[in-house]
């Protein structure tokens, strides 16, 4: 189920429209992409004519759904527009911000979170603060969070709404500085909410490369048991198997052999894991790198 859709129709869950989404993922794709903006009417309203050459419609039963959807969505931009748009006219949150002596604005909201002011952020969440605004760095309240390891807040985000997948300035997403950091409890739940497994950073890190360059041993696990790319190279070559070896982490490198890591994969230097192994002399994981992968650890 997509947690932004679930958020909306808070108090209204039945309505979900599981069919929509199982049965025709692109189309339910697209409509909450659109969601909010005055350009999802048309396109609904585009589906819902069933007498265009070559289309044969929906089945009934999608169709209902695409009805409600639509219906709910004038609704939402009504409601949108009632409120004049204005969320920091809010005078009840205002004072309880200051009980927090937490300011009333979006770097207010950054502050709730790096200081972990739960009340403040749950009042800010409640007032609908954009989720998906950026601090000084670049980075979302979500990026926030999963930098720091809070599963708390992150659940309360993912939940209200962000986007699990959403970049910075250098291509890195929330599941990139979980997986860096070493947070296991908040990588299984941005894998969870959504977030692509092997999303690519500008430079063409992924997070399962940042967990086994760190020798996060538990999050390498996890990624490769929800199918993550063992052999993906950054745009300099680095495989995360180069960088296991390179840093030493034995375990990691038995993880990732486990799942058929390439011991022969190339750097654009032309240096392979097992080259780094020698030139390291490290033995052990030479001997795990020359040896056939052990099936079924991951």
């Amino acid at each position: 189920m997509n947690p932004t859709l679930q958020h909306i129709l808070k108090g209204k869950e039945d309505k979900y429209p599981h069919n929509l989404e199982d049965r025709f993922g692109r189309v339910f794709a697209k409509i909450m992409e659109l969601w909010g903006t005055t350009q999802l009417d048309p396109y609904l309203s585009e589906l819902m004519i069933a007498d265009k050459e070559g289309r044969q419609g929906f089945p009934p039963e999608v169709m209902s759904e695409l009805i409600f959807l639509s219906m709910f969505h004038d609704e939402y931009l009504a409601r949108k527009i009632e409120n004049g748009g204005d969320i920091w006219a809010n005078e009840e949150v205002r004072r309880g911000l200051e009980e927090e002596h937490i300011e009333y604005s979006q770097q207010g909201f950054f502050r709730a979170l790096d200081i972990g002011n739960e009340r403040a952020v749950k009042l800010f969440l409640d007032v609908g603060v954009d989720l998906e605004q950026k601090n000084a760095m670049g980075w979302t309240p979500l990026m926030v969070a999963s930098f720091m390891g809070s599963e708390k807040f992150a659940t309360l985000l993912v939940n209200a709404g962000a986007n699990a997948n959403v970049r910075d300035s250098r291509g890195y997403s929330p599941l990139h500085w979980a997986a860096y950091q070493g947070f296991l409890g908040v990588t299984e739940l941005l894998v969870r909410k959504g977030a692509f497994v092997n999303v690519k950073s500008e430079k063409g890190l992924t997070p399962l490369l940042q967990a086994a360059a760190r020798g996060h041993t538990e999050i390498v696990q996890f990624l490769l048991a929800n199918k993550a790319a063992v052999n993906d190279a950054d745009d300099e070559g680095w495989t995360p198997l180069h960088k296991a070896v390179a840093n030493g982490h034995l375990e990691v490198v038995k993880l990732l052999m486990a799942a058929h890591a390439d011991p022969r994969s190339q750097h654009q230097s032309g240096m392979t894991p097992i080259d780094i192994a020698r030139q390291k002399k490290n033995s052990e994981i030479l001997q795990v790198l020359l040896s056939p992968p052990e099936l079924g650890l991951v």
